[in-house]
């Protein structure tokens, strides 16, 4: 090949010499073989270049894949590799998340469900219980309010329920917070706060009214509460309300916040009432008689419609005498002896006012008659009575002789 490209170049300085070529024949063969020459060499050193350019290509990008030699004295570390043990991922958690413990009141309505412990005078069902929308009979549990919060904070909410176990004009009310279990059956978490009691005037340690609930961002419920549940007379308004907070801790509900006792309620009745004994004394028919002096003092802020209950005891006896005039309504044996008599005062008694009402009687008996009678007395507007504030002094005892 290197005398190919000789010969290529001593054509070419040929060709730039000035020399005139004698004419004729052998003057054109000339050119024309020194013309293929140059053609044949033009197209080998095309070739050779062709051939060439590929395999330099090919060694430059092997050549850039391997890392450059070092200089010779060279103190460049060679990289060490890593021993270090990589942290592995944690496992999937195998938890499974907590039920889905919303429970719609159609789905509460149509279920048995466990309820705790009612006072011991409600007449209504504990396991297996049904609830209704609609509480018209004595032992009916109305289900008055549905609501929804994470009371356990384990991330999925409860039921939260106001429940009313329905005797004659009261009743007995609890808030209960309902779940489901991890086969969706309803089960009963526990009772977050409960009216003491069915009957009767609560203390001021006592709820007498649960009025509503409200569930609370951080799992609390805080319910309004009242001293006295509106019925019979009593309206809402007298009632005292209070907010408490109650928290699920240690597998029960706890109050956490709000008042834990009521102050007494001014609007409250106070009333006092006080009897002598009675001596009797014997008519011309040998008939024993006497007047029984009962004292009504109104101590309270509000006037009062005086209820008196009058006890006899043993001795049943007619009404006799004025004194039964200031009775609006008298409750007993209208044309004939009774043990027991009952007053509705017709004038209400003023705040502070004290009255003394003198009640006739005449024994049936003949002949002495001994006995211990009693007297109660009673705020009843509207014929319903109203808590008071010592009830212990709305009774009294006397000796009839």
């Amino acid at each position: 090949m290197t005398d190919q490209l000789d010969d290529f170049f001593a054509d070419y300085r040929a060709g730039l010499t000035p020399e005139i070529a004698p004419a004729g024949p052998g003057a054109v063969r000339a050119t024309v073989r020194r013309r293929r020459r140059i053609a044949a060499t033009a197209l080998v050193a095309t070739a050779v270049v062709l051939v060439a350019a590929p395999v330099a290509g090919y060694a430059a990008l092997n050549r850039g894949t391997d890392p450059a030699p070092a200089p010779a004295g060279s103190n460049t570390p060679t990289p060490e590799e890593s021993t270090s043990t990589p942290t592995p991922s944690p496992p999937a958690s195998t938890t499974p998340p907590p039920p889905d413990g919303r429970i719609s009141k159609a789905d509460l309505l149509r279920a048995r469900v466990t309820l705790p412990d009612w006072a011991p005078d409600a007449p209504c069902a504990e396991e297996g219980a049904r609830l209704t929308s609609v509480g018209d009979e004595n032992g009916d549990i109305l289900l008055t309010s549905v609501k929804y919060g994470d009371v356990d904070r384990d991330g999925a909410e409860e039921t939260i329920a106001l429940v009313d176990c329905v005797y004659a004009q009261t009743g007995q009310a609890q808030v209960v917070v309902f779940d489901r279990d991890a086969g969706r059956k309803i089960v009963t978490l526990g009772r977050v706060v409960a009216t003491d009691r069915i009957v009767g005037y609560p203390t001021l340690d006592q709820v007498g009214w649960i009025k509503s609930f409200e569930p609370l961002a951080d799992g609390g419920v805080r319910v309004t509460v009242g001293d006295v549940r509106p019925c019979c007379g009593w309206e809402e308004e007298w009632s005292q309300k209070q907010a408490r907070t109650y928290t699920w801790q240690d597998g029960r509900f706890r109050q956490t916040g709000g008042p834990v006792r009521f102050e007494p309620n001014p609007l409250f009745t106070d009333l006092v009432v006080s009897v002598p004994d009675l001596k009797l004394m014997i008519n011309n028919d040998g008939n024993p008689y006497g007047t029984v002096s009962v004292t009504v003092r109104n101590k309270g802020d509000l006037e009062a419609d005086v209820s008196v209950n009058l006890e006899l005891g043993t001795i049943e006896a007619y009404r006799i005498g004025p004194g039964w005039a200031a009775c609006s309504s008298i409750a007993g044996v209208s044309d004939g002896p009774s043990a027991s008599y009952q007053c509705d005062v017709d004038e209400p008694l003023a705040p502070g006012e004290e009255r003394v009402l003198r009640f006739g009687i005449q024994a049936a008996a003949t002949g002495p008659v001994t006995a211990t009678g009693s007297v109660t007395v009673s705020d009843r507007p509207n014929g319903e009575y109203l808590p008071d504030q010592t009830g212990e002094d709305n009774s009294t005892q006397f000796k009839i002789s």
